[in-house]
């Protein structure tokens, strides 16, 4: 049953209602952020459609350490594009590993073409340095991907880059490849937050939100719809037989945010219609739908944008705090799904990514404006008492 929530309940309830602070303004849009296991360096990347990309690592107060933009990050990656694009790098998520000293970014191309994830090291003298991770996997082969084909969010889990797949082919949207170069570290998501990648790790069990599309064959008559399977996936990272299952969820209600609350006994979900679901989790891979509540929409009118609904979630360090944000500036806090702070990000930006501070009740918000991610993005941080 869904909660709903009206304007008595959220002018009465309310315990805080913090004030987000702008903390810079972004090439393009801001799609992937994290924050370092000390708290002191936050990551966040974008670009958008057409190929340019960026990545900076900013200090609390949203001043740079170091940053790869545009041409440069093109001529720091060396890499050459698929089917002949070899200028475009989109970034759209972003990992830590423990140390602090490497970061991890999912990238694609010229209008989403798959690019292998990018590992770049970081030093405050040196800056970043970048090179493409080369897939050793021989059962994940994306020669025969169509064009469409990026990746939304990705991992470093025990040394296995955890990556996840488009939903609009009938194919498996998890891959998993392990590489030297990435070997020995390790990065988790109750701190790197990564929630806006709409993928998420339970004991060695990576779950991720597949959604239905519209997939067609022709049988010589015509075209014909295939159902495509809709739920949520799930991949036992130890599983000798590296095979997909599926929890069933209803085919109207997208899923575009997800995320586990910190003591893995949760999944919530950010839906499309501005709903947040949670599932609890009975099992290895097995998981129940136990509740659903309205996220209230932001101010923002959000002319203009094609994703709607809830856009990004994250768990504070408390452990019992759920933020959601939506394409409309609304970043909301939640203990049991009741509502208790609320801020709005101003001057119609768009909020795509949340990374929670990994041990203060602060989380950044990486945000785009305009239709395609070209103009400037913006990140903020909002502080809860």
């Amino acid at each position: 049953m869904t909660t709903r929530l009206d304007d008595n309940r959220l002018r009465g309830d309310l315990i805080d209602r913090p004030v987000p602070v702008h903390l810079i303004d972004t090439p393009h849009a801001c799609y992937g952020a994290a924050w370092a296991p000390d708290g002191e360096r936050l990551a966040v990347c974008g670009g958008f459609l057409y190929g340019q990309g960026f990545v900076h690592v900013l200090d609390a107060d949203g001043r740079i350490y170091a940053g790869l933009t545009g041409a440069e990050l093109v001529a720091e990656v060396k890499a050459p594009g698929p089917r002949g694009f070899n200028d475009e790098v989109i970034l759209s998520s972003v990992c830590w590993d423990d140390a602090g000293s490497a970061l991890l970014a999912a990238a694609c191309g010229y209008k989403w073409h798959a690019r292998p994830p990018i590992l770049f090291g970081f030093d405050r003298d040196t800056g970043l340095r970048a090179r493409p991770i080369v897939d050793d996997d021989d059962d994940d082969d994306d020669d025969d991907a169509p064009v469409n084909a990026y990746r939304t969010g990705c991992w470093l889990h025990r040394g296995r880059i955890v990556l996840r797949g488009p939903t609009t082919w009938l194919r498996d949207t998890l891959a998993v490849r392990a590489d030297p170069a990435a070997r020995g570290l390790h990065a988790d998501e109750l701190r790197s937050s990564l929630q806006n990648a709409r993928l998420t790790v339970i004991d060695d069990i990576v779950y991720t939100a597949k959604n239905q599309a519209r997939v067609y064959t022709s049988d010589g008559s015509g075209l014909r719809q295939v159902v495509n399977p809709h739920g949520l996936a799930h991949l036992d990272l130890l599983a000798a037989d590296a095979t997909t299952g599926l929890t069933p969820h209803p085919p109207e209600q997208v899923v575009q945010a997800l995320v586990r609350d910190r003591a893995g006994a949760h999944i919530f979900g950010g839906l499309k219609d501005r709903t947040i679901v949670r599932w609890r989790v009975l099992a290895r891979g097995v998981v129940e739908r136990d509740a659903t509540w309205e996220h209230p929409r932001g101010a923002t009118s959000g002319e203009g944008l094609v994703v709607r609904g809830v856009t990004a979630l994250c768990c504070l360090a408390d452990g019992h705090t759920l933020i959601s944000a939506d394409h409309a500036g609304a970043v909301h806090a939640w203990r049991d799904a009741r509502l208790v702070a609320t801020a709005q990000i101003p001057g119609g930006c768009s909020p795509r990514s949340l990374a929670a501070h990994p041990s203060e009740l602060s989380v950044a918000v990486g945000c785009k404006s305009g239709r395609g991610g070209y103009h400037n993005g913006a990140v903020f941080r909002v502080d809860l008492r």
